[in-house]
């Protein structure tokens, strides 16, 4: 599936809403664990669970963002002007 420029463009709108969606959530994980604190142990050495909580809060509702509100109306309105135009065309 080829992007035209114009679907570039549809698609900048909602990445850029859900990536700033996604620092919002970040910020408030970040927030929530230091309101709250920290028992866990980390998963990894070095770095905290808060820190990869956030990074993964911050691709999952950027991506699900540009999913959802990018490339389904993409796909949509490319398989409906398809459906109306026809097989010949």
């Amino acid at each position: 599936m080829r992007l035209t420029p114009a679907d570039r463009q549809m698609l900048i709108g909602p990445a850029s809403v859900g990536a700033f969606a996604g620092v919002l959530a970040a910020f408030g994980i970040a927030a929530m664990h230091s309101e709250y604190g920290n028992n866990t142990e980390p998963l990894f050495p070095g770095v905290t669970n808060w820190v990869l909580e956030a990074l993964l809060a911050f691709f999952v509702v950027t991506i699900g963002a540009t999913v959802l509100f990018g490339v389904v109306p993409l796909v949509l309105k490319r398989l409906l002007s398809r459906h109306t135009r026809g097989p010949d065309a």
